[in-house]
């Protein structure tokens, strides 16, 4: 059947006079529908003989697409959380207020210091620091002074960028995700 097709169609073979290449893709569409023909290329032509399920394949490459960013911010954060163990075992439970102190001014120092959670607070000093870097009033040779900060301030970086990435691509498919991760999480910790 395709080769009948083929020949029909090719248009590298065969240029008919007086029609578009729109107008043999419709008449390519014609034919392969009603002879229950559903490949996508034949002779050259791509058409798309599966109607609506075009605009599924859209919708679904965006689902999987913000299913893949959520996936990857899910790794950066498990890769942080790992990250800051290492960091605490190191340093102590305080590292991040520790480091802080030393590059923040005493103002957004003790603003930070307000939160009560400590991986929150954590979260905060990570992104006043970088932020301080991106503009220059903190210098970036001093902070990446230590390797194992450098490590810490680059992760939480790079799970900033992506956050942001997952939320602007598909923000209620990231909703969506993020509370069927955490109710995963909950999962986890009562049965794991």
């Amino acid at each position: 059947m395709a080769s009948d097709l083929t020949k029909t169609f090719d248009v590298s073979r065969q240029t008919p006079s007086g029609q578009s290449l729109e107008q043999l893709r419709q008449n390519y569409f014609i034919e392969a529908s009603m002879s229950g023909n559903d490949a996508a290329s034949i002779g050259g032509l791509q058409v798309n003989t599966n109607g609506r399920k075009g605009s599924v394949t859209l919708a679904e490459k965006k689902a999987q697409q913000a299913t893949n960013d959520f996936l990857l911010l899910m790794e950066l954060q498990r890769q942080l959380s790992a990250i800051e163990d290492n960091m605490i075992a190191k340093y102590g439970e305080d590292f991040a207020e520790q480091f802080a102190a030393e590059y923040l001014d005493e103002d957004t120092f003790n603003t930070i210091m307000q939160i009560n959670d400590p991986e929150k607070r954590r979260q905060a000093f990570a992104q006043a620091i970088n932020d301080g870097i991106k503009n220059g009033t903190i210098d970036a040779n001093d902070v990446y002074g230590n390797p194992d900060f450098k490590q810490w301030l680059d992760k939480h970086d790079d799970v900033a960028q992506q956050r942001e990435l997952a939320v602007s691509q598909a923000p209620e498919q990231t909703v969506e995700l993020s509370k069927s991760a955490a109710l995963e999480t909950k999962l986890d910790n009562i049965f794991g």
